[in-house]
């Protein structure tokens, strides 16, 4: 049933559905198997202006269960690592170019010029950065990047939230090649 359902969102996705990259970044002379424990670092926390305060809660949440299945306790205060996110939606305009056809046939020759279509949405970003509260530097940072959609019902935020967090802590810890 698991596997259906991974199907069924990959086929969404590629039908038109929102769109969902991740990307992460870490330090290679990092040696991941001394951490862990992870806890909040404190004090940073986005502003209302970015997000609003239910999918702040929602992050929160999906990062306090994700962490734990790649090996990081939770603790109060104190972790090996410091977790904190970053988190912005940004408007965009997206152009295809303008196509041009000729036809021909009996008769004179036809040209046609399409007009550039365009598409207006907002992207959302989320930024999970790992530091180590000792040396106070950044080891690892995992980015998802995707298509907000302001009509989906807050259980389809929900997952929405769940796969991006989900993707993009996909590869953590990282494996040394």
């Amino acid at each position: 049933m698991r596997r259906f359902i991974a199907a069924l969102l990959l086929i969404t996705a590629g039908c038109g559905g929102p769109r969902l990259t991740v990307d992460s970044d870490y330090d290679t002379a990092t040696d991941f198997s001394k951490y862990k424990t992870w806890s909040w670092m404190p004090g940073k926390k986005p502003s209302e202006k970015d997000i609003d305060s239910l999918s702040q809660k929602r992050i929160v949440e999906t990062i306090d269960e994700e962490l734990p299945r790649r090996g990081l306790a939770k603790v109060a205060e104190g972790g090996d690592l410091s977790a904190t996110y970053q988190i912005s939606v940004v408007h965009k305009i997206e152009a295809s170019p303008a196509t041009v056809g000729v036809g021909y046939g009996w008769g004179p020759a036809h040209i046609g010029v399409s007009k550039t279509p365009t598409r207006e949405y907002d992207e959302g970003t989320l930024i999970l950065d790992l530091v180590d509260p000792k040396t106070k530097t950044l080891i690892w940072r995992g980015t998802a990047r995707g298509t907000v959609k302001p009509d989906a019902s807050p259980e389809e935020r929900k997952e929405r939230i769940r796969n991006a967090v989900g993707y993009l802590l996909e590869d953590y810890p990282p494996t040394k090649k």
